[in-house]
């Protein structure tokens, strides 16, 4: 469903390697660390600023976390990057309402569902006809982009484009 996705750099975390912008996403969800929340926006408004799809675009949009999540990381980023390039945060019109189970270790096939037990909540008045640039930390299999993509286009959507930080490698990201 997203129009174009583009990882900024990758993470073979796995294996102990991690490139300076992996690193910092690391830093900065295991620590909290504000300088790397603030490296990774940079990144992202770079990117925004040089890619015309990015650049053309009317909002900015983090993957919603599940509602008891406390802190959220790419809510955190894209608080920073709405500042920097102007264009609205329409996170919080964009929302789970129901705890969401974890994707990362379950299978491909399980993955929907449990997204769809989250309850997505989007308010169509902001997201229709809008070209929104949705962000997150991490792209591991997809499917959480995927699924966020086809409800924002459900909600009225003229085009989604995915920006992630990070792009991880395991061999268990789409089993």
């Amino acid at each position: 469903m997203l129009d174009c996705s583009i990882a900024l750099d990758y993470n073979l975390a796995s294996a102990g390697v991690y490139t300076d912008l992996g690193l910092a996403e690391h830093n900065a969800k295991t620590a909290r660390n504000k300088a790397a929340v603030k490296s990774l926006a940079r990144a992202c408004v770079r990117a925004i600023k040089n890619v015309t799809f990015f650049a053309e675009s009317d909002a900015v949009c983090a993957v919603p976390p599940s509602p008891e999540k406390e802190w959220d990381l790419p809510t955190e980023i894209v608080e920073l990057v709405s500042e920097r390039i102007g264009k609205p945060n329409v996170s919080a019109a964009v929302r789970f309402t129901l705890k969401k189970k974890s994707v990362k270790a379950i299978s491909l096939e399980d993955k929907w569902g449990a997204l769809r037990a989250g309850k997505l909540k989007i308010e169509r008045t902001i997201i229709n006809g809008k070209k929104i640039i949705l962000i997150d930390d991490k792209y591991q299999s997809g499917t959480t982009a995927q699924f966020i993509a086809a409800k924002l286009y459900d909600a009225g959507a003229m085009e989604v484009n995915g920006l992630f930080c990070i792009k991880t490698w395991r061999n268990t990201d789409n089993r």
